[in-house]
């Protein structure tokens, strides 16, 4: 660890010695979505862009596209417009281009990818309808991936919200969204959803592999409490898994279900996921004779923010599956266990009291034990211990809003 950490010592030192140097500001919330200033609701065109850039490194094995000899290839950039011919009406489109080190996913990805592309409406009800290439509503990370101000680590928690594997940002489809008890202390948010997406999955011995989801459908709720701040969610979704590494017959249904509980207070952040899939493998034929597949996800976050600009995070994440293998024991393991800190520091009210611009940089260490890792093909799951590997990202985020 103590390799992986040295080469941010003078940056984290630099940043401290500059927020001692200034004044105390009110706490910077960004835990919290950007917010448009007071004439920004009469523009029918609205801009947003996101930029974070990092450079990672790690002990020894190579994860996430972080190498042992470090990499600065690692960014992610979106551009968001927003068009709002009437009150009820919005067009919304997102664009990004995103570098993932030495990643085996990079090559798959395009140099710019349409991200969202959508249709709103508004009904008198309060109901709304979303159409196009739409924002999965679930969790409390999907729809925030590239607003890097507002994460208090580089990535959303890896098990929950992992690169195309078992879950996906968008899909091709509709979104049907409505607020029940709006009047009360209590209300409660509402969103199903269906279509179809791309995707990929990762295996030791095909390495990446492109799937196609078809027939998906699910549910976010979200009842807000009358508690400033607190909302308790639970969603659940279906879809058919065609083509990719995994696939028996020649369609797969798999299942999946997530419970959510989302405190953004003034000064701390508690948040807690805890997500269960379902995969069938349709393995049937011994001796090799594997049905399914079951994936249970969790992790806890803790966090606080100073009136100075500071503010440190902790995560404790674990992703297990179990699985039967016919003639042996059933096997139960963690594909994935990751415990990180995370110390940011917001220069956005001193720098920019007067603009809409949130800078935020982040120093974030890991110590991880699991099975992806990229530089070893013949690490499995089913024959190899989980691989020990420490690993650290410094990234400084932007957000022009």
């Amino acid at each position: 660890m103590r390799r992986v950490i040295a080469p941010f010592v003078l940056t984290v030192l630099t940043v401290f010695l500059y927020s001692v140097a200034l004044p105390p500001v009110p706490a910077f919330a960004q835990d919290s979505e950007p917010e448009l200033d007071g004439n920004a609701q009469d523009k029918k065109l609205r801009f947003f862009g996101y930029f974070s850039q990092a450079y990672g490194s790690t002990d020894g094995h190579q994860i996430l596209g972080i190498t042992e000899d470090g990499t600065s290839a690692y960014y992610n950039v979106a551009f968001h417009l927003r068009y709002q011919p009437t009150a009820n009406d919005h067009f919304v489109v997102q664009i990004s281009r995103e570098r993932q080190g030495r990643s085996p996913i990079q090559p798959h990805r395009d140099d710019v990818e349409l991200d969202w592309a959508f249709y709103q409406h508004l009904f008198p009800t309060g109901t709304y309808v979303k159409v196009g290439r739409v924002p999965i509503p679930i969790g409390i990370y999907n729809e925030l991936r590239d607003v890097g101000t507002v994460l208090p680590f580089y990535y959303p928690p890896f098990s929950l919200y992992t690169e195309g594997e078992f879950a996906n940002e968008t899909l091709d489809g509709l979104v049907v969204g409505h607020t029940f008890f709006a009047q009360s202390s209590w209300p409660l948010d509402v969103d199903v959803y269906g279509g179809e997406w791309d995707s990929y999955e990762i295996s030791s011995s095909t390495g990446v592999v492109e799937t196609h989801v078809k027939d998906a459908l699910g549910a976010q709720l979200w009842l807000n409490t009358p508690v400033s701040g607190l909302r308790i969610g639970a969603g659940a979704n279906r879809f058919d898994v065609s083509d990719g590494a995994f696939r028996v017959a020649e369609r797969d249904r798999w299942k999946a279900a997530m419970l959510s509980l989302d405190g953004d207070f003034e000064h701390f952040l508690v948040r807690a996921e805890l997500y269960r899939r379902e995969i069938p493998l349709g393995l049937t034929s011994p001796p090799i004779a594997i049905p399914d597949v079951k994936s249970d996800s969790f992790y806890v976050q803790l966090g606080y923010r100073f009136d100075s600009g500071w503010s440190i995070h902790g995560q404790v994440e674990e992703g297990d599956i179990a699985l039967d293998v016919g003639f042996l024991p059933p096997i139960e393991k963690p594909f994935w266990k990751d415990q990180a800190l995370s110390l940011g520091y917001s220069f956005s009210p001193r720098l920019f009291p007067e603009t809409s611009l949130g800078v935020v940089v982040k120093l974030e260490l890991h110590r991880n034990e699991g099975f992806f890792v990229e530089n070893d093909s013949g690490h499995s799951i089913l024959t190899s211990d989980p691989a020990e590997t420490d690993y650290a990202l410094l990234s400084v985020s932007l957000a022009i809003f």
